[in-house]
């Protein structure tokens, strides 16, 4: 980074204190360019007959601003322990969102009485998750229209929002 940069080691040390508040910046310029408050804004509002559809496509267009930062931030997470910890933070707050969406489904009467609320929230955080919209991105070479329209259908016909 200091090299591309054309800055010193230390000068990237001084701006960012570590490796993690380094990824700390990049992961905040990410969720900025991908629009997490929009997304956030997207669970409180939107109506409840098109959440569930909404939210897996606003998270596929989230996943899409930078697949290749995504697969980078996912591989360090898992070799560096602190990076591991700061991804797991930003994970909870996913895990918070999606909660919202079971909440609001559940309170609108919109679960299907075969799929309880924490197994919509399973569904939704795997099919909201990165390995999903990339396997299906970059794996099978789809758009991410077509990945979303595909992972919106899965999850509709396992939580079957009325």
């Amino acid at each position: 980074i200091a090299r591309r940069a054309d800055v010193s080691r230390a000068t990237v040390y001084h701006q960012f204190g570590s490796k993690t508040g380094l990824l700390a910046a990049v992961l905040k310029d990410f969720e900025g360019r991908a629009g997490l408050a929009s997304l956030a804004e997207l669970v409180a509002t939107a109506p409840t007959e098109r959440l569930v559809r909404d939210v897996v496509t606003a998270g596929c267009r989230y996943w899409a601003t930078d697949p290749p930062l995504a697969r980078a931030v996912l591989a360090f997470a898992a070799t560096d322990a602190a990076a591991g910890d700061l991804l797991a933070g930003h994970d909870a707050g996913r895990l918070r969102l999606l909660s919202q969406v079971v909440d609001r489904l559940v309170a609108d009467g919109r679960l299907d009485g075969g799929c309880p609320p924490e197994r919509a929230l399973d569904v939704l955080w795997l099919l909201t998750g990165f390995a999903a919209y990339d396997e299906l991105a970059r794996g099978r070479e789809l758009p991410t229209d077509a990945v979303a329209a595909l992972l919106a259908d899965l999850a509709e016909q396992r939580i079957r929002p009325g």
